[in-house]
């Protein structure tokens, strides 16, 4: 295996693509569909990265980081959203977020990511910065 995941996305059917991608490129996925339950597996077990959607009922996607780095701040992070404001970037910014990707994206881009990350692997995370990627490029935001 290349890296063990967690998916936080209440939308079932796109819970499974992402899973079934990771899991075609040799990847542990783990998916959830509630905020709550997802920072108890966070807790509970290990993953070498977090993938949440933004939109999320109970919590957002950046309420689960902020809840996640309460105990964990070294995971590696992709928020991944189709709307976000510049007030939400910022939150994802001062969060922990290490990555956003915007939706709709292509399964070559969200594996990309991913492996850029996990490759980082020694580096520390950098919770007051994070990249921002759209259509296959992406720029350092602090």
């Amino acid at each position: 295996m290349k890296g063990r995941i967690l998916i936080l996305e209440d939308e079932s059917e796109f819970a499974n693509v992402l899973s079934e991608i990771l899991e075609a490129n040799d990847f542990d996925a783990v998916s959830s569909q509630d905020s709550l339950k997802a920072i108890e597996k966070a807790k509970e077990e290990t993953f070498d990265l977090l993938v949440t959607d933004f939109m999320m009922p109970k919590l957002d996607g950046i309420e689960f980081v902020q809840k996640v780095r309460e105990f964990n701040r070294s995971v590696p992070v992709i928020l991944i959203s189709a709307f976000l404001k510049e007030t939400d970037m910022e939150r994802a910014a001062e969060a922990g977020v290490t990555r956003i990707l915007k939706k709709p994206f292509e399964s070559s881009e969200f594996l990309s990511e991913i492996s850029a990350l996990l490759d980082e692997g020694s580096k520390k995370h950098q919770p007051s910065s994070f990249w921002f990627c759209r259509g296959g490029s992406c720029a350092f935001e602090f």
